[in-house]
C-alpha cells in the first residue's frame, strides 16, 4: 500500500504516456505497463490526501525542432516522431487522467527539472519530500 508522509510531500508521475508505455511504441519502456496499477494507486492516494500531484510529461513540436540529437531520427525522413504535442502518443496512458488541481510540467529532455518550472513550483509550495512514480523496472 502507498502511504508516504503527507505533510510537505508531492507526488511526481513521470512519463506515463502512451509513447512510453504501450508495447510496440518507439520509446516503450520495458515494464511500464506492469507499473501502471501502482501508479494508479499512488495517484488515488495523493488525491484522497490532497497531496500535490504533478504530471511530468514529454512534449515535442511536430517538426522535432526541440528534440535531443539521440532521438532526432524519430522525426527525420517523414517520421512522425514521439510525444508530439496534442497527439495520442503524448497523452497519458489510460486509465490515468489529469484532473482539476493537478499540476502539469512539460519537458523536452530526460529530467523534469531541466529547463522547466518544476523546482520553483515545488519550492513555492513548501514541498520538501517527493514521491516519484513512473514506468520502468
Amino acid at each position: 500500500m502507498f502511504c508516504p508522509e503527507v505533510e510537505n510531500s508531492a507526488l511526481v508521475v513521470i512519463d506515463m504516456q502512451n509513447d512510453f508505455c504501450l508495447p510496440g511504441r518507439a520509446l516503450c519502456v520495458n515494464g511500464a505497463m506492469g507499473c501502471l496499477p501502482k501508479v494508479e494507486e499512488a495517484v488515488k492516494y495523493a488525491r484522497q490526501k490532497n497531496i500535490p500531484l504533478f504530471w511530468v510529461c514529454r512534449e515535442h513540436c511536430p517538426t522535432g525542432c526541440d528534440i535531443e540529437v539521440t532521438r532526432e531520427h524519430l522525426f527525420l525522413n517523414g517520421g512522425k516522431g514521439t510525444c508530439v504535442i496534442g497527439t495520442e502518443g503524448a497523452a497519458l496512458v489510460p486509465p490515468l487522467t489529469r484532473e482539476q488541481g493537478d499540476h502539469y510540467i512539460a519537458k523536452k529532455r530526460w529530467s523534469g527539472f531541466f529547463n522547466t518550472h518544476l523546482d520553483s513550483v515545488l519550492k513555492r509550495m513548501g514541498v520538501t519530500k517527493l514521491v516519484l512514480a513512473g514506468g520502468g523496472k
